[in-house]
Parts: structure tokens; sequence; C-alpha cells
């Protein structure tokens, strides 16, 4: 549902009713995923977001529940999303590490492996230590997702997971100065994300190819974009990302760009 193309406030809303409709049945684990979800949204949507405040599942639970490792999961998204790489680091090596044997069969260990290699990148590219357990984990992720990958096309004909590994795959030949096949994948990896209109995946590729044409000198497409990734976040429902967005581009203030915001 937190993947899903709806919007932050719709789903919250469902999230709501369904938590009404269970208050009179014994239905503990249900309500507490539910709970765990609702959370996840009360984060994204609120101003009042703190480093390192992220943890959806407030009560004490076995590390092997379930309930427990969704959390963990919904918690690495989000940490990707507002970039706070220390936490989502922790959630990666550690917390994580057993999560595709409790949800095998499914598409959510293809997700994580996502949300996983990413942060195992961007942690290869900003710390001089855990190099060698980041470049293995991000390996990993990688092969992880393209065996997800070529499942979905023959079970499915098309594939969901198309933008996540060209967006994982353009972040790894960044880290190796392969700017030129880094671009070619940004730019498919754009355009099937639009095509899933799964919003927050959408802006994030958006967000990281504008910041890779912005660090490679290209400042009108690179504004360009993380405008786009903007309109992404603000069709989302998610606020704070987008006032994070315009604290580290201020030009996002200018009347132009939020016209184009405005108009959604």
């Amino acid at each position: 549902m937190f993947f899903s193309g709806v919007p932050l406030s719709k789903v919250k809303r469902t999230l709501n009713k369904l938590l009404d409709d269970m208050a009179g049945y014994n239905m503990h684990r249900t309500v507490k995923n539910i709970l765990v979800y609702k959370n996840a949204i009360d984060y994204c949507c609120q101003s009042t977001n703190k480093e390192g405040a992220i943890c959806f599942l407030t009560d004490n639970e076995g590390p092997d529940d379930t309930v427990s490792y969704q959390a963990r999961m919904l918690e690495l998204v989000v940490c990707v999303i507002f970039t706070q790489y220390n936490t989502a680091w922790d959630l990666t090596q550690k917390k994580l590490k057993e999560y595709e044997k409790n949800f095998a069969g499914t598409i959510f260990p293809y997700v994580c492996a996502f949300y996983r290699g990413m942060t195992a990148i961007t942690m290869l590219r900003q710390s001089s230590s855990n190099k060698k357990r980041a470049m293995k984990i991000a390996k990993t992720c990688l092969k992880k997702l393209k065996k997800g990958h070529k499942k979905c096309h023959r079970q499915d004909g098309k594939c969901i997971l198309c933008h996540q590994l060209q967006l994982l795959e353009a972040e790894w030949f960044v880290l190796h100065n392969k700017f030129d096949e880094a671009e070619e994948l940004y730019k498919l990896a754009c355009s099937n994300a639009a095509n899933t209109k799964v919003y927050h995946e959408n802006a994030l590729i958006c967000e990281r190819y504008g910041e890779f044409l912005l660090q490679r000198g290209n400042e009108g497409d690179g504004l360009e974009l993380i405008r786009k990734s903007y309109q992404l976040y603000n069709k989302w429902g998610s606020l704070p990302k987008c006032k994070q967005l315009k604290e580290k581009y201020p030009r996002l203030n200018e009347e132009n760009n939020l016209l184009a915001v405005i108009s959604i």
C-alpha cells in the first residue's frame, strides 16, 4: 500500500477506516501492521520530523517478527527518501539482513534490495570506512534486483522493477566514473518510473538524476529535474520532503518554478 501510486493522504484515510472497523475484533497483529504503515505515512506528511527520529514500531517485538521486519523496511524507504543515510546504513547492514527469508515469494525482497543497494552505494561515496562491507552489499543487491527483473518479465510480460534496477545501475556506474552509461540509465529509469505512477520513486529518480546533471555542470536540465522531483513529492503528499528540497535548492522558490508546482 505504501508503495502504490496513491497520494499519502488517501492511504491514511483508508488506514484510519480500517483501524476503526477492527476496533471491536481481536486482530492484534493486523492492527499493529496497519499502525506501522500509518506511522510511516505520518512521518512523510508531518513537518516536525527530526534527524534520527525514524521509528515506526513503537512497542517491543521479537527481532524475527514479520511486523518488525516490515517496520524496518518502511524505515529504510523513508531514510533513503529523506537522505538519512546513517540510519539507513544501520538498517541495511544489520536489521534487514534476514528480510528475504521472511518475505520469500513476494516482491518485497526485491524492493528491499533496491533500497539497501541505494544505501550501500551512497555510503561508498560518502564514507571512507565500511567500504568493503558496502561494496559487498551493493553487488549482492544488484544481483538480487536483476534476478527479480527477469522473474517479473517471465510472469507478467512487464516488470515493475525496471526503474529500480536502472537507477541502481546508474548509481553504480557513477561510482565507477562511467558517466555516459549512467546518464542513459537515468533516462530509462525516469521513463519507466513515470509509467508505474509510483510517485515517490519517480521523484527519487528525478532527484538523483538532477543531482547527477548538476554535478556534471548541466545546471539547466539539472534544476528542471529537481523541480520535477519537487512536483512529484508534492503530488505524493510529502510536504516535509518538498521543504527539504527547497532548502537544498533555493532556486525552487523562484516564481516560475513554483507556478509549475501550484498547477498540479
